[in-house]
C-alpha cells in the first residue's frame, strides 16, 4: 500500500467515524426530546388527577367552585 492509498483510506476511517459521531449526537437529542415530551405528559397527568382528586373532595377548583352551593352560599 502506498502513501497516497493509506492517507485515502484514513480521510475514508475519520469521515466515516464523523457520520458516525453526527449520528449518535442526533440520536441522544431526539432520545433527550421524548423523555422531555414523556416527563411533561406525566406531569400533566398528575397535575389532572390532584386538581380531579382536589375537586371530588370538595376542594374549589382553578376555573370556579367545586359544587353547587359554593356558587349559592354568599
Amino acid at each position: 500500500m502506498s502513501s497516497t492509498e493509506g492517507s485515502i483510506l484514513t480521510m475514508r476511517i475519520i469521515k466515516l467515524l464523523g457520520i458516525a459521531g453526527i449520528a449518535v449526537l442526533a440520536a441522544s437529542y431526539v432520545a433527550a426530546r421524548a423523555q422531555k415530551r414523556e416527563q411533561e405528559r406525566r406531569t400533566r397527568l398528575n397535575e389532572d388527577i390532584e386538581r380531579e382528586r382536589w375537586e371530588s373532595e370538595g376542594g374549589a377548583s382553578h376555573s370556579g367552585p367545586a359544587t353547587q352551593s359554593a356558587v349559592t352560599a354568599h
